[in-house]
């Protein structure tokens, strides 16, 4: 899935596990689904911490790859 933001001079694509995402009113969501973040609470307890996750990249434009 691309996505177009009108605030971005470049266009984003998604990455990794299927999300939701959603572009309201200025406003980026994304939903993922269980397991799919790479939170790690700072009390250093807690679970794995995924080994993929969704997201958005972009490349603006003039940059080599």
């Amino acid at each position: 899935m691309d996505l177009e933001l009108p605030e971005l001079p470049f266009g984003l694509r998604t990455y990794g596990p299927e999300a939701q995402w959603s572009y309201e009113d200025g406003v980026l969501t994304g939903w993922a689904g269980a397991r799919q973040d790479r939170f790690v609470p700072p009390t250093g307890e807690g679970l794995d911490p995924a080994s993929d996750a969704p997201r958005l990249l972009g490349r603006p434009r003039g940059t080599s790859s």
